[in-house]
């Protein structure tokens, strides 16, 4: 099954690299093709990559796969991974093109100095973005701010000050994301694999690009979910006491329903995550789980009440006009498989290692329940965005951190993957 596996993944990079030669083929080929737009010589690349993954995986060599102990190497390069993903995300967040709105579809306007909060969306965030509004306000002054973030559109109809600030945050927040994906991996798998993990999230563009530089909402989302799964994967190690396990599955609880106050589809996750508890604590585990949870849904509910009249308002006017009433395919639509080939497309070559990240225990099984039910509930609206599906990018990284954990000193082949994958992604942020 691994090798069928591997045959698909190959063949969309065969695809690629053979329509690339019919294209020179047509220009006669004229080898300054490749240069007149970079990412076509990463065509040629991936498809050579891709030729000696699958001799390495047809030639029977890559047998007996054992996971490799982590130490202080893996701790100094996991400080340099978030280092590097801090800074390509201001990089990017100075440097947007200023007539996406991105902060608009977080849920707050501010308009001639009134903050008014979007009805469909819940509360959380936008009151967050505003109290970083006040910090940098106070701290900064807004004296000086990158030339991107006040030019075109945005400079007429908004302040720039609220925009610098509200891209701030989302930086700081996808940096302390990527210190959380390290700690789910390293609970998971080991230093190695969180190591691995938080590499590939770091630079993954599709993430920089998407929400983790810019004003969305599933910023918050991710990072609150990846605190409540850090703190549940905490649990499993044996010196745990059973009062401290209980205070944690609480704590988890509280994180899940913040991630639900910052972006409604993120109760999907909650349902993943009570079944997992259930399954694998019983009925006390879900208890405490919800114990936390049910304040935070609570007051959220209370909040969208204040604003919309009705206790979480904004969810059930959410459902109504985009699922029920169906307006949101008015913004486009696209086939189910869609998210299935996104998902390809944004994780890159280490794509092929991601069956030899699943181990026959728990911690696939929660993973699976992290990603496959997210996947399958927006693969069926038929309006898809890129950014709707980033909740799951940092729980299949963790499945390939650990694959790369078990073969990365092994074989060649798999490093010159993993290495092309992290240059990629960092020369796809920096020429965006």
């Amino acid at each position: 099954m691994i090798k069928v596996w591997f045959l698909i993944i190959a063949s969309r990079y065969a695809w690629d690299f053979f329509n690339l030669l019919y294209s020179l083929s047509v220009g006669g080929w004229d080898l300054t093709y490749l240069a007149v737009r970079w990412p076509r010589i990463w065509i040629v690349t991936s498809f050579l990559i891709s030729l000696s993954v699958l001799n390495l995986a047809f030639s029977g060599k890559m047998k007996d796969l054992h996971r490799m102990k982590g130490g202080r190497t893996a701790v100094i390069g996991t400080v340099f991974a978030i280092l590097l993903g801090f800074f390509l995300r201001l990089y990017t967040a100075t440097a947007l093109h200023p007539t996406e709105f991105e902060v608009f579809y977080a849920g707050l306007h501010f308009e001639d100095a009134e903050l008014k909060l979007d009805a469909f969306r819940p509360v959380l965030y936008p009151y967050l973005q505003y109290a970083f509004w006040i910090l940098l306000r106070r701290v900064h002054g807004f004296e000086t701010i990158p030339q991107a973030l006040t030019e075109g559109n945005i400079a007429n109809r908004y302040p720039s000050s609220w925009i610098f600030a509200s891209r701030m945050l989302s930086v700081l927040m996808s940096t302390i994301s990527l210190g959380l994906v390290w700690i789910t991996a390293k609970n998971l798998f080991g230093e190695r694999a969180g190591f691995w993990a938080t590499l590939l999230h770091s630079v993954n563009h599709y993430i920089i690009t998407g929400p983790d530089s810019r004003s969305h909402d599933e910023n918050p989302a991710i990072l609150f979910l990846l605190a409540s799964v850090a703190i549940l994967t905490s649990i499993s190690k044996k010196r745990v006491r059973r009062e401290s396990r209980a205070s944690r599955l609480v704590l988890s609880g509280v994180f899940s329903g913040l991630s639900f106050a910052s972006r409604s589809p993120m109760l999907i996750y909650i349902s993943s995550l009570a079944a997992f508890l259930w399954w694998s604590g019983g009925v006390s585990s879900v208890k405490y789980f919800v114990l936390g949870l049910f304040p935070v849904l609570f007051l959220e509910g209370l909040a969208e009440f204040v604003i919309t009249g009705g206790f979480l308002g904004g969810v059930f006017e959410f459902l109504r006009f985009n699922i029920i009433a169906g307006h949101a395919s008015e913004w486009g639509t696209s086939p189910w498989y869609h998210y299935l080939l996104l998902v390809s497309l944004i994780v890159g070559l280490v794509f092929y290692f991601l069956p030899l990240g699943i181990e026959k225990d728990s911690r696939s099984v929660l993973l699976a329940l992290l990603i496959l039910p997210f996947l399958a509930a927006f693969s069926l609206v038929p309006h898809k965005e890129n950014r709707y599906i980033s909740p799951i990018v940092p729980f299949i990284h963790i499945l390939i951190g650990n694959a790369l954990s078990k073969i990365d000193k092994k074989y060649p082949e798999v490093l010159a993957t993993a290495i092309h994958t992290v240059i990629h992604g960092i020369l796809m942020v920096v020429l965006w």
